[in-house]
């Protein structure tokens, strides 16, 4: 049988600047930038302050052109750039590209915009020449099909496929195509209530999905369509309340999921026949207080991001000991 152990903070920071609940949090590949969206119908970035002051949010402009108000936040992290004007409802997820030059934005309004990253070169030589750059973002598509609120999105390992899913119980998987635009490959249908989260799998197209049915399930590739090959509930030692969040680490070798009762759950990925992908449960992690996770991400670095009911952003550190032969993980303090 699974241990089931306590959540502690080993590394904690509160960011401030959102007006409203914040939804979701999720890191750039380097693990340099962490974003979050909620209630305000923005995406907000933050960076580590170089400075050594205290962070909080900056007096630049945002992508609207709108300074960004000065406030608290957490010692080492300052909110650089707003992403907002695009979605009429709560921002429910964000995600970074592979190359970290565009970041998907989902809505409650159904809509799925898509933001480019805008690189300009500042000096002497105008756009062409200087040393320093400078970027804003960019609205470069909006994407429509599903029925009601999209719950989540994320891109594929390879960089060429975006996922979403929402209300309607429906995961939609889009093609980027050449020329910017985006085509929808498959619709997938499973799940009996609303789709909550979904995760790429690293060096694989394996997707993970999680349900307000309280479900987890993982769906492989089998001739161009994704076929759900694994459904994990309470009899396998799953959850026992709505799975709100998912990630995968870096290597693809774990992933993490949150509930509504603030269990975190940590699965070993396994690699199966013909490549599949296929999840085991190592532990399950009590949060401090209870509080609902919405939202988890594991960046380059290995801190981990929650995001929580209690309007907090919380930054942790994944700890392995040896009490366990298999080589068991445990969140500590």
């Amino acid at each position: 049988m699974c241990k089931t152990t306590d959540l502690y903070r080993s590394a904690a920071s509160t960011l401030e600047g959102h007006s409203d609940r914040v939804w979701h949090v999720c890191w750039d590949s380097a693990g340099a930038t962490l974003a979050s969206c909620g209630g305000d119908r923005t995406v907000r970035l933050w960076k580590e302050d170089q400075s050594g002051g205290k962070g909080g949010s900056s007096d630049d402009e945002g992508s609207s052109g709108a300074p960004q108000e000065s406030g608290g936040g957490a010692e080492g992290f300052t909110c650089v750039d707003t992403l907002d004007g695009a979605h009429s409802k709560t921002i429910r997820r964000c995600a970074f590209s592979n190359c970290d030059t565009m970041i998907a934005s989902v809505s409650f309004d159904a809509t799925t915009c898509v933001w480019d990253r805008k690189v300009q070169r500042n000096g002497p030589g105008g756009e062409g020449g200087g040393d320093e750059s400078s970027q804003e973002w960019e609205l470069l598509v909006t994407l429509e099909g599903h029925e009601s609120e999209i719950k989540d999105v994320c891109w594929s390992p390879d960089g060429e496929l975006l996922a979403t899913c929402g209300r309607d119980k429906s995961i939609w998987i889009w093609l980027q195509e050449i020329d910017e635009e985006f085509e929808c490959l498959d619709v997938l249908q499973g799940h009996t209530q609303d789709v909550k989260a979904i995760t790429w799998i690293p060096a694989s197209r394996a997707l993970v999905s999680a349900s307000y049915d309280n479900t987890i399930k993982v769906w492989n590739e089998v001739s161009d369509e994704w076929i759900c090959t694994q459904t994990l509930d309470s009899s396998y030692q799953g959850h026992e309340d709505t799975v709100w969040g998912l990630c995968c680490d870096p290597v693809g070798n774990k992933v993490l999921s949150c509930d509504g009762s603030g269990m975190i759950l940590l699965w070993a990925v396994a690699r199966e026949q013909e490549g599949q992908a296929a999840l085991e449960l190592v532990s399950r992690n009590q949060a401090p207080g209870g509080a609902a996770i919405f939202s988890v991400d594991w960046s380059a670095s290995g801190l981990i991001a929650l995001g929580a009911a209690d309007n907090s952003v919380s930054l942790l550190q994944l700890e392995k000991t040896s009490s366990r032969g298999e080589g068991f993980d445990n969140f500590d303090g």
